[in-house]
């Protein structure tokens, strides 16, 4: 197995972590020269790479194998502290427990070696960690703020397309292009071109994002300010001076097109009070309100199409399907 590579070597160069080190463990790990000392009868049971080795007949330190007190010394080529992150949810239920909010370093390096070792149950969790602050549905993004169970980082833009790339998890990223379609373009830029991918990848990331970000703009204005036309129907207004008010409204709408947040923007983040705010009456204001709700949806419903991406069911569907055991 490439992954794992056994090391002829006797000497003892690394430093016992120091809460994963087990006395009764049968391998010992070495990531970064921190060692860790687990039961492959355990690892086996979450992972179907540690599940093959531990029925491979193992090392005793005569053939030149690296051994530790008789046990066999794997080197992994993975970070020390994703390999701590990644043990400890495989021994400790409570570190890496569902619904329960983590950091974003933890989450990512369970999934990263949770698709790596081929733990389906620990990638499956943290898939759905990663949805919950970047979901597949209009209705989850909404609730996202309060409901995320990965805290948010600085530089969280170019990490999560980083890590979706090495993880083949596409889900999110409809979601995570649609959020930083919303950042300044400056911030958004720099992170694409500190991607760690190949430079064909980080390319092809960076038109992806700039076409889809120009795409969903154009459809923002369009589906979101209908309401401002002369021939929008507003079935029982009571206001007769209400067509005046919307003239108006659609200049201010022209005026405000490059402000950091253009009125097409404070429309879509404040469907429920648009209306009221440019003073039309309360039966104009939720048709404007159901109105742009519903323009929003089908927006969200394109999106993963706007950055080229299949439609979302294909796209849930195949982190679904990814390591079915």
């Amino acid at each position: 197995m490439s992954m794992l590579q056994a090391k002829d070597d006797k000497s003892t160069d690394f430093t016992k972590s120091l809460d994963i080190w087990y006395a009764d463990g049968s391998v010992v790990l070495v990531a970064e020269k921190t060692g860790f000392r687990v039961h492959t009868s355990i690892l086996g049971c979450a992972c179907e790479v540690f599940r093959d080795m531990a029925a491979i007949p193992q090392p005793t330190g005569d053939d030149g194998s690296e051994t530790y007190e008789g046990y066999p010394v794997l080197r992994l080529q993975d970070a020390a502290a994703d390999l701590h992150h990644f043990l400890k949810a495989i021994y400790d239920f409570a570190y890496f427990r569902p619904g329960v909010k983590k950091s974003f370093a933890v989450v990512a390096a369970v999934l990263r070696l949770s698709t790596k070792y081929i733990a389906p149950v620990l990638r499956r969790q943290a898939i759905e960690m990663f949805t919950s602050a970047y979901p597949s549905t209009y209705k989850a993004w909404k609730k996202r703020n309060a409901e995320r169970l990965v805290s948010p980082v600085d530089g969280e833009f170019s990490a999560l397309v980083a890590l979706a790339e090495q993880t083949d998890v596409r889900a999110i990223l409809p979601s995570v292009f649609y959020a930083a379609a919303k950042r300044p373009l400056a911030e958004t830029l720099a992170q694409l071109h500190a991607l760690p991918l190949s430079e064909t990848m980080r390319q092809e990331t960076m038109t992806r994002f700039m076409l889809g970000r120009e795409k969903l703009q154009k459809e923002e204005i369009k589906e979101v300010l209908t309401f401002l036309r002369p021939s929008f129907a507003r079935p029982g207004c009571v206001n007769a001076n209400d067509t005046n008010t919307l003239a108006l409204a659609a200049s201010t709408a022209l005026e405000r097109m490059g402000d950091d947040e253009p009125y097409y923007e404070y429309c879509f983040n404040n469907s429920t009070t648009v209306g009221t705010s440019i003073g039309l009456c309360a039966i104009c204001s939720n048709t404007i309100r159901d109105h742009i709700d519903s323009a929003v949806g089908g927006i969200w419903e394109r999106l993963p199409a706007m950055f080229g991406l299949p439609a979302w069911e294909v796209l849930t569907a195949s982190d679904d399907g990814q390591q079915d055991m």
